[in-house]
């Protein structure tokens, strides 16, 4: 890389006048001011953030009556959404009158980036979107770079859900363009920033992104004359001149000519290009824009020569599509397409494979903007099925936060070992047969439930003695027995006894069957021809008589041959024998119409234990605490078992048994978990998230001509719970999702008098005056008191008694019932509902 050149050519730059540059820098200044001018920023959602990130993408993939929908979805103020209709017409005037110098080829655009669009919708939380706008609106009127850094920095946490740097970049830069850098689909190896040398952390994620915009910064401040970063953004297409002979072909010596575009309309097209054969580029996008078939062979799974063919095949329809010119290099790994896609150099020392491809930038920018659509997808399922469950899992988190539902999702995928994303999908479209399917494990005995409690022992878990009286004589004797854990392991073990198949299956179509010096021999005759099977432990030898393999009568079964022994040239008569075949024989049985096996009795099964912070885990799990590690599992090279105390059996937990806990932060922090399990399980945390409550329809009710938001009041409530207590005693949304089906104030009253008070008495040991806090009665007062739900009256300390102690005077507190069935009391939960 000549940086040296680079550098200096970059230097030559004069400054950029945003507003003469595109007009989605105004466009994204009016956005906000609109914004600005809301009183109530709580009826925010994801709608006005895909709104505010429409403004800055290109008119060329999304025209400005898309940007005006966009408005019209959002919860801007109907004047607001006239005003910005209104803005939008004038801005794209000016671009057809060829008053901006950014311009897609002669045509007239808005919007500096070629990103694909894709909603915020089920990416965000409702509270991160309001956060995000709030923030925008403070940093429009900011002068100061610190300032507004710093602004930032309390929004743009790793608790921010649903953006990454790439998304947030792009609005902030359209904002305030002297001050926020661009990080979006460039940060791969030779990004401009890498290149010039700045060593930025993470790049992509939204957490260090003011982190690295101040080392951008000072860097700016002490190389380059100008201020916009879009200049640094622009440059970022002209790396690959500076790049001397590290890559090759260079560009001067062979460019395919195709564009970001023309990459993006080829690799969507189904009929062209299946998504699966785009496994090798989109790869290695994601390991950085470049990479050796080995490395991703080592990363991804599958073999380098599969990651090979799939790029030149995908390169041959490419040239098909488009007629590039091909590269008349003589020294291109002996292939004239790979280069439509890549440059390419050898490997070094200490890198894997021999040859490295690189991504073409406009290629790269492609597999970016389809990346940010969800495009994808498909392969991200293929990649998450590689991820393996954890064993020992643990959702923990406040009541009513759908930990037991997630049980259910996760049982599910964990058996039928597809991701967790894949049966949650299933169960939002059609949640009855998830259910369904739960339910026929658990009947099946493939899924078990237990609940701990103090009482429960290491007896009623494992194995425990029990006396058992004799109704007749009354004699009381003592018996062991296995506790559900033991049981489940026991009844879902991956052994299989192959003589039990035998004489269950191929047993019932011989003439004979017996035992002799430890083989089972299974005859059957056939006219003159005589079938033997010698079995012992996985060892099967066949024997038959007549003329050829084929005279044989269902021994064809035993047509793979162990490669271990030497085989006879003929199939006329002999003996054959077979290793390790239990697989391959199952399977033959079945296809002989014979009864159903695998080659294990079930495949994964889990262990549900409720409360698990509930019991004594010492006590429960004794010695198996140390079974149940991954690496200690039967099967395992590190496979443990234990003599058990009563029935001296050896036991030790299945490597198909998966153990799955919930755990309510309100009973106990994790903190205070026994350190043992705590080591043994990895954790999911599981908060409450108001926007399931909008997905699911359950965030309105209606009543008296007037409208709820519940997911917003819900928000508010256990922002004040976490003030007051903390974030593990909040409220979860599973309470509320009843009103789906009933979206009534009664109903509405149920859920508050049932739940949502008797929670909050507990969470603050009935003292009222934070309860009312929590629900904004603080603020109902003189006619208001009516919506109190915590109604509060002073004690006349001299009326209560005969005489006039000295006390201090005091309140009493009643649950107000009828506030419950009023929908202003709901409403006047927080100012922002007034």
């Amino acid at each position: 890389m000549n940086k040296t050149k680079l550098l200096q050519d970059i230097q030559q730059i004069p400054e950029m006048n945003p507003d003469k540059h595109d007009g989605s820098y105004e466009l994204m200044r009016e956005i906000v001011t609109s914004y600005s001018m809301m009183d109530d920023l709580s009826v925010c959602n994801y709608r006005d953030l895909n709104a505010i990130y429409m403004m800055a993408i290109g008119t060329w993939k999304l025209n400005p009556e898309k940007k005006k929908e966009y408005i019209q979805k959002g919860n801007l103020p109907d004047f607001e959404k006239e005003r910005m209709t209104n803005v939008i017409d004038r801005i794209w005037d000016n671009a057809c009158n060829n008053m901006y110098e950014n311009r897609e080829s002669d045509k007239p655009s808005i919007g500096m980036f070629g990103t694909g669009f894709y909603s915020f919708q089920n990416k965000t939380t409702t509270q991160c979107v309001q956060d995000f706008i709030m923030m925008l609106v403070d940093i429009k009127d900011m002068e100061d770079d610190s300032q507004m850094f710093d602004r930032a920095s309390e929004v743009l946490t790793s608790d921010f859900k649903g953006m990454k740097a790439a998304s947030a970049s792009v609005i902030l830069h359209c904002l305030k363009p002297y001050t926020f850098p661009v990080l979006n689909g460039n940060m791969g190896k030779g990004n401009i920033f890498d290149v010039l040398g700045i060593e930025l952390i993470k790049p992509a994620e939204i957490d260090t992104y003011i982190s690295n915009c101040r080392k951008i910064k000072i860097y700016r401040d002490s190389n380059f004359p100008f201020k916009n970063y879009r200049i640094l953004d622009q440059w970022v297409g002209k790396i690959d001149k500076y790049q001397d002979d590290e890559y090759f072909p260079s560009l001067d010596e062979y460019d395919p000519g195709i564009s970001q575009e023309q990459y993006e309309e080829i690799l969507q097209n189904r009929d062209i290009i299946k998504v699966s054969s785009l496994d090798t580029l989109y790869y290695i996008y994601k390991m950085g824009g470049e990479a050796s078939c080995q490395a991703i062979a080592e990363k991804y799974g599958n073999t380098p020569m599969h990651y090979n063919s799939n790029a030149v095949n995908v390169a041959k329809k490419i040239f098909k599509e488009t007629g590039c010119p091909l590269s008349t290099r003589d020294d291109e790994k002996g292939d004239e397409y790979w280069t439509i896609l890549f440059q390419g150099r050898y490997t070094g020392i200490n890198e894997v494979g021999t040859f490295i491809w690189h991504l073409r930038k406009p290629l790269a920018d492609a597999i970016f903007t389809l990346d940010e659509e969800n495009f994808f997808k498909e392969l991200e399922m293929v990649e998450e099925k590689q991820k393996i469950f954890d064993k020992n899992i643990i959702l923990y988190g406040p009541p009513g936060t759908g930990k037991t539902y997630n049980t259910m999702i996760y049982s599910v995928a964990i058996i039928e070992e597809k991701t967790y994303e894949e049966i949650q999908i299933e169960a939002k479209n059609d949640f009855n047969k998830v259910k369904e399917r739960y339910e026929s494990y658990k009947a099946d005995g493939v899924i078990a439930f237990t609940t701990l409690h103090q009482s429960y022992g290491y007896e009623e878990f494992i194995e425990g003695i029990k006396p058992k009286t004799d109704k007749q004589t009354g004699d009381i004797t003592y018996e062991i027995v296995d506790g559900v854990f033991k049981a489940f392991c026991d009844n879902n073990s991956k052994s299989v006894d192959m003589r039990e198949i035998f004489e269950d299956a191929w047993g019932k179509l011989v003439d004979s069957t017996e035992e002799k010096e430890g083989k089972y021999i299974f005859t059957r005759r056939t006219g003159t021809k005589l079938e033997a099977i010698y079995m012992n432990d996985d060892k099967f030898r066949v024997e038959w008589s007549g003329d050829t393999h084929n005279d044989l009568t269902k021994a064809s079964i035993f047509k793979q041959w162990s490669d271990t022994e030497t085989k006879r040239e003929s199939l006329k008569g002999g003996t054959k024998w077979l290793y390790d075949a239990r697989v391959a024989i199952i399977d033959e049985l079945n296809k002989l119409g014979l009864p159903q096996y695998d080659e294990q009795k079930t495949s994964n099964c889990v262990f549900i234990i409720d409360e698990i912070n509930r019991g004594n885990i010492s006590k429960i799990f004794g010695e198996l605490i140390t079974l149940i590690e991954g690496t200690k599992r039967r099967g395992t090279e590190e496979e443990t078992t234990v003599k058990l105390p009563y029935s001296g059996d050896e036991f030790g937990v299945p490597s198909n048994v998966y153990i799955l806990g919930t755990m309510n932060t309100a009973d106990r922090s994790i903190a205070l978990m026994d350190t043992a399990l705590r080591r043994r399980f990895s954790f999911e945390e599981m908060m409450p998230d108001t926007n399931i409550l909008r997905e699911i329809g359950a965030d309105r009710v209606e009543a008296d001509g007037q409208v709820l938001d519940v997911a917003a009041m819900l928000d508010i409530i256990n922002r004040r719970i976490e003030f007051l207590y903390d974030r593990e005693h909040t409220i979860g949304h599973a309470f509320f999702t009843g009103l789906k089906n009933d979206p009534t104030i009664d109903n509405l009253a149920k859920i508050f008098e049932k739940s949502i008070i008797p929670l909050l008495q507990e969470y603050f040991y009935e003292d009222y005056g934070k309860i009312q806090l929590v629900l904004g009665d603080d603020g109902k007062m003189n006619k208001d008191k009516q919506y109190q739900f915590i109604c509060d009256e002073d004690v006349k300390i001299n009326e209560l008694f005969n005489t006039n102690p000295n006390m201090e005077s005091s309140k009493k507190y009643i649950i107000q019932k009828g506030a419950f069935y009023k929908i202003k009391s709901y409403k006047m939960v927080g100012k922002v509902f007034e």
